[in-house]
């Protein structure tokens, strides 16, 4: 019989854009870009829209700002795929620079010193996450195989339950008992874990300032991951007890 006091092994799963990598805007949307070739017509987006948002769910959003009566079923799929397009267009301009955010690195080398694996819940598709991770030199910090992507659902907490159900099979766990920590910028990122019912860590590298993220019931929020590795980690402690 398994003793339910015994945790299984610890996770940290990050959100990407504004938590693990800073990012450069384009000038107009990758999505508007994507939407007007498609349709003939631009879908504006606020900022507020984006953050937060998953791939599909901004896709289809636009896609029934410009087209009655719009199918996402029959063309998401071809949206994100052009979308995916986009961000190979602009990496081999180099129009798409990507970096670490600050203290990414030192709470990485942390984990990787417990043995404790990251892997990523995120907005982008699977292609994008993958090249953005790639051009801020992080990709092999992170376990892609259980991640969850934003071409594989609307809703960011259907992502977040994807990874844990994942994490677990990737490491032959219960996960109900895997120590998991999720770290993102966003209040969306705070209500996905809150609803799956995991701690979560805000950082203000993002859309969002430490006063605002504040208000969202975060476990920690934070300036910036710089000189707090272990206080991250310190959300894990009671979970391992």
């Amino acid at each position: 019989m398994t003793d339910p006091t015994v945790r299984e092994p610890s996770i940290v799963i990050w959100d990407l854009d504004g938590t693990a990598i800073t990012y450069r805007n384009p000038k107009r949307s990758r999505y508007s870009i994507v939407l007007s070739r498609h349709f003939g017509q631009l879908a504006e987006f606020d900022e507020a829209e984006l953050v937060g948002a998953t791939d599909a769910g901004i896709l289809e959003l636009g896609m029934r700002r410009v087209v009655d009566g719009a199918d996402p079923k029959d063309l998401l799929p071809v949206l994100l795929r052009s979308l995916d397009l986009e961000m190979r267009r602009e990496l081999v301009a180099k129009e798409a620079p990507y970096e670490p955010c600050a203290g990414v690195d030192e709470l990485l080398d942390l984990c990787a010193a417990g043995n404790i694996p990251n892997s990523v819940v995120t907005g982008n598709t699977f292609y994008r996450a993958t090249e953005k991770l790639t051009s801020a030199g992080l990709l092999n910090r992170f376990d892609m195989e259980w991640g969850a992507y934003g071409d594989e659902a609307t809703q960011r907490h259907e992502l977040v339950e994807t990874c844990l159900r994942r994490a677990a099979v990737r490491l032959r766990a219960d996960r109900d008992r895997l120590a998991t920590v999720m770290i993102g910028d966003s209040p969306a990122d705070a209500q996905a874990a809150r609803r799956v019912g995991i701690p979560v860590v805000l950082v203000a590298t993002g859309h969002y300032t430490a006063e605002q993220l504040a208000d969202y019931g975060a476990d920690l929020v934070l300036e910036s991951l710089t000189g707090n590795g272990e206080r991250v980690l310190e959300v894990l402690a009671p979970q391992r007890a």
